[in-house]
């Protein structure tokens, strides 16, 4: 505990769906994410480097330090999966009009819920207030699209073929370009929160033992009350190595929040590694 400043304020910030802090006398610099050049022979976790007003930091992936999915990673996999969804409903509303046109039955989902984008989107847990406000509106038409299954099922059995094309163009016009229109603007916006990513530049010890930390983004920077820092249980160390061995409580929320040991850290990240 006594490597541990409780006086001094901490940079807390975001890691996946948890929040990590260090302290603000560690902290050089928050800087949106600059370009970065590749290095050879680097651990995995570190991307390369960074050049910050003439000097060059190695780039910590915190996010793979930790055993996590990388941020990009998860943001190229977000984008590949809204991309397959929209498709998944195009061909759902193509594959209802030929069971019809072959008179067949219609195999796929109708329950909203258990399609492919159903079970995703009951799951998910949105990133930020704006991100969960707008995965609202896929909501309506998501539920209208399949809705029509049993009614155009229902008007081909009464020998209304007619009507039950008419609905499923109907829908194709409506509620799926909806659709299409919401997951092209959701692509948008996870492209845009690749640039959210943050380089938190870290030094202890002088300037040999300095990175670049990417992280999700910055939180807040506030102080933590000493009485609620506590080594981490056994269940709680599990994945986070041993550049994290403390927690802390936020004041307001109580939320928990792990303390990032730079010492750990940066013992084997040395800048003169990143110049070599």
């Amino acid at each position: 505990m006594e490597q541990l400043n409780v006086d001094a304020p901490w940079v807390i910030f975001q890691l996946k769906n948890e929040k990590y802090a260090v302290s603000t006398l560690e902290v050089q610099t928050m800087v949106a994410m600059p370009e970065v050049t590749a290095v050879p022979h680097l651990p995995p976790w570190c991307r390369g480097v960074i050049n910050l007003r003439g000097r060059i930091t190695p780039l910590i992936d915190l996010r793979q330090r930790l055993g996590m999915e990388s941020f990009l990673a998860s943001i190229n996999e977000l984008h590949a999966t809204m991309r397959q969804r929209e498709e998944d409903h195009r061909n759902w509303l193509a594959e209802l009009e030929r069971s019809i046109a072959e008179d067949r039955p219609f195999t796929l989902a109708t329950d909203p819920h258990k399609c492919a984008f159903g079970r995703w989107y009951d799951a998910y847990q949105p990133r930020t207030y704006t991100e969960e406000q707008f995965l609202k509106k896929f909501d309506a038409p998501h539920r209208k699209i399949h809705a029509i299954a049993e009614k155009v099922v229902s008007l081909a059995a009464q020998g209304e073929h007619d009507k039950a094309m008419s609905l499923i163009n109907e829908t194709r016009d409506g509620a799926l370009a909806e659709m299409i229109r919401l997951f092209e603007q959701f692509r948008r916006m996870i492209n845009e929160t690749r640039r959210s990513e943050i380089a938190l530049v870290v030094e202890r010890g002088g300037p040999d033992f300095a990175a670049a930390l990417a992280v999700d983004g910055i939180d807040s920077v506030e102080l933590l009350e000493a009485e609620t820092i506590a080594p981490l249980s056994a269940a709680m160390q599990q994945g986070k190595d041993t550049v994290v061995r403390y927690s802390a409580q936020r004041r307001k929320s109580k939320e928990i929040v792990y303390l990032l040991d730079t010492t750990a850290l940066l013992a084997i990240t040395p800048a003169s590694t990143a110049a070599a």
